[in-house]
C-alpha cells in the first residue's frame, strides 16, 4: 500500500519499519514541498493513489489539511540521550516514539487590546 509522506526530511529507518508494520510493506510517496499551497498538496496527495498520508508539517498546514477532511499520522518522538537518539535538532536528541493519527486540530485566537 502507498503512504504519502508530506515532509521536508526524509522518514526514519524506525518510522519505515513502523510503516511497513502498519500497511503490510508501505511503498512510502515522498513529498517535499509542505509548504505549497493545500490545494496542490490535496491534488498530489490523491493523485499518487495513496491510502494514507504522514505529515511534518507547521501548524497552519495541519490546520489547513483538517479542513479539507484529511488526518495524517503524525510520528510521535521523545527527548532522549545522544545514546539513544536518532536524530538531532538544535542540540536536543529525539528518538521516534510510534504514528499517532490527527483527530481534529483548530486554532484560537485573541485580539490584543490595543493601548
Amino acid at each position: 500500500m502507498k503512504v504519502y509522506w508530506l515532509s521536508k526530511h526524509k522518514p526514519l529507518k524506525s518510522q519505515l519499519r513502523e510503516l511497513n508494520r502498519l500497511f503490510d510493506s508501505a511503498e512510502v510517496v515522498y513529498d517535499e514541498n509542505p509548504f505549497d499551497d493545500i490545494r496542490k498538496i490535496v491534488k498530489r496527495f490523491t493523485e499518487s493513489g495513496a491510502v494514507d498520508m504522514v505529515a511534518v508539517v507547521p501548524l497552519s498546514v495541519l490546520v489547513k489539511l483538517n479542513e479539507e477532511g484529511i488526518k495524517p499520522l503524525i510520528p510521535r518522538m521523545r527527548r532522549c540521550t545522544e545514546q539513544e537518539a536518532e536524530i538531532r535538532k538544535g542540540g536536543v536528541f529525539y528518538r521516534f516514539v510510534r504514528f499517532a493519527r490527527l483527530k481534529d486540530i483548530r486554532v484560537e485566537v485573541e485580539d490584543l487590546c490595543v493601548r
